[in-house]
């Protein structure tokens, strides 16, 4: 009893610094009697499954049911579905060698192909895969930085905004790193998704200011489920391709908005990754000319219909044959929202996405704060 009375007095303490919403004043724990919580605790009904304090870096297994991050953080209880609360602690990965990546070997292109059009000759037999490999190899950089103002609009026209920061690094063929930090408005504002993708498996924190210094851990496929921060695109949608983890397949051509469309079904390969993703398939647009991604279809995990589907607008030449949308439009079938993701700032040199950046100690230590 002494050892579960310190626990909810952590959590009491915990969820007042959140400011979650209440439902309901009681909520009993999973395999043991009803805890009476006042209203002061400030815990609301769904449940987030799986969710432990921990102190250091033991993590108790008492679940904490009733918890939600739904008002002050915007993100979804599906969200940290499987997350645990760890305080101060530090994958004991290490950090990757820096490297040189030639992403044209990355995707199986041969030295010289990357920045050339596919031929004609070429059209009719050219396969998915190598479709990808040629789209991939021509429009990825292993740095890439990118400020953008977040828009949503719902069916009765109200609008949520924000506005954030996305950092990526691609130069470690066997770690792939990304973060995202809210700047506005200010009830999120420090905000941070730190991402973390082998090849087997992967890692998702989330830094939420208002623990002090504590990070959510995401069990992988957390963040896919739902809606991220209370737009309509998932950490998922967020990611660079990545031709190891998805099978892919050519349907016929289409047009487009960049005159005629490959057309080109992506899936996840992992039965595992499969019942993660919130997609059973995506439908990548590929103009023929460019070979840039002009549009996305998201097809349902459980009855494989379109859900949402993405435009990159105002496409801009940037660097030889690079391109990158200006204007990013997710329009979500389901509610009715459109997200709208504007530009402001992009930098492809090393020296805007750090590589001690990507780290809960570097995180925690609100060095990302503006």
């Amino acid at each position: 009893m002494k050892g579960r009375g310190k626990l909810w007095c952590v959590l009491g303490w915990l969820i007042c610094s959140i400011g979650v919403a209440v439902a309901d004043e009681s909520t009993p724990e999973k395999g043991g009697g009803d805890h009476k919580l006042n209203q002061a605790s400030r815990i609301i009904a769904a449940p987030v499954p799986g969710l432990a304090l921990a102190s250091g870096a033991r993590i108790t297994t008492t679940p904490i049911t009733g918890l939600t991050l739904d008002k002050t953080t915007g993100i979804a209880a599906s969200t940290l579905a499987g997350a645990t609360l760890v305080q101060g602690t530090e994958s004991a990965q290490g950090a990757a060698p820096a490297q040189e990546t030639v992403l044209a070997q990355e995707v199986g292109v041969e030295e010289g192909q990357a920045s050339g059009l596919l031929s004609e000759e070429d059209d009719e037999g050219i396969t998915a895969p190598q479709i990808m490999a040629h789209t991939i190899a021509r429009h990825q950089r292993p740095f890439e930085f990118v400020e953008q103002r977040v828009s949503r609009l719902d069916p009765r026209g109200r609008t949520l905004e924000r506005k954030w920061r996305r950092f990526q690094r691609l130069d470690d063929p066997d770690l792939q790193k990304y973060l995202l930090i809210l700047d506005e408005p200010a009830a999120v504002q420090g905000v941070a998704l730190l991402i973390r993708l082998r090849k087997k498996g992967g890692e998702q924190w989330v830094y939420l200011p208002s623990l002090g210094g504590q990070m959510v851990r995401m069990m992988p496929g957390g963040g896919g489920e739902g809606r991220f921060m209370g737009i309509d695109f998932t950490p998922e949608d967020l990611l660079a391709e990545n031709p190891d983890k998805y099978h892919y397949v050519r349907r016929g051509d289409r047009p487009c908005a960049g005159g005629r469309c490959y057309v080109v079904d992506a899936f996840l390969q992992e039965e595992r990754l499969q019942q993660l993703s919130p997609y059973r398939f995506r439908r990548l647009l590929i103009a023929k000319e460019s070979l840039f991604v002009t549009s996305i279809e998201y097809y349902d995990r459980k009855e494989g219909v379109l859900i949402k589907q993405q435009f990159n607008n105002d496409p801009v030449q940037l660097d030889g044959n690079l391109w990158r949308a200006d204007t990013i439009v997710m329009e979500n079938r389901q509610t009715g929202h459109k997200t709208t993701l504007e530009t402001l700032k992009r930098d492809f040199a090393e020296t805007a996405t750090p590589g001690e950046m990507f780290s809960q100690r570097w995180i925690a230590s609100r060095k990302h704060m503006p």
